[in-house]
């Protein structure tokens, strides 16, 4: 919020005027600050997602991989005792 404005209001030339148009003001102030704070958050929260899941993906893909490897092994080893 613009802290001139708030001052003006106190106690400058202002000061006699409706509070409600200040309240009002201030209300606007914190509605926005509260958006950009909830943007803030999921933006964060969505980006720990993404970069959690790319970690689990990638630890999928190299656990798959070993599991790949290890029946290739097995496979080979069936292979050489039925002949």
């Amino acid at each position: 919020m613009n802290w001139c404005i708030l001052y003006l209001f106190l106690f400058g030339p202002f000061r006699n005027t409706d509070k409600s148009f200040l309240c009002n003001i201030i209300l606007d102030d914190i509605k926005q600050h509260n958006e950009v704070f909830t943007s803030s958050v999921k933006n964060t929260t969505a980006y720990i997602k993404n970069v959690i899941g790319n970690k689990l993906e990638e630890d999928t893909i190299k656990k798959i991989t070993i599991l790949q490897n290890q029946l290739e092994i097995i496979r080979k080893n069936l292979n050489s005792d039925s002949k």
